[in-house]
């Protein structure tokens, strides 16, 4: 999950969606182009993709008003 601005301390479950831009499940992509589930241990993958990111942000909050 990607998170902004959220409260510290206790929070409802409503605050917590409020500022929760991303949630997803997180892939890996190899040098050949093989994606995967992010692996559990082992090297880090060099490539990482997260689904639908880039329109969340785009209508989130940490995007703004104004664009």
């Amino acid at each position: 999950a990607l998170m902004y601005k959220c409260p510290d301390g206790d929070v409802t479950g409503a605050e917590l969606q409020a500022c929760t831009l991303w949630q997803g499940v997180i892939y890996a992509a190899d040098e050949t182009g093989v994606v995967s589930l992010l692996p559990k241990k082992g090297d880090a993958p060099k490539t990482l993709i997260f689904p639908d990111l880039g329109p969340s942000l785009r209508h989130s909050s940490a995007y703004g008003a104004q664009g």
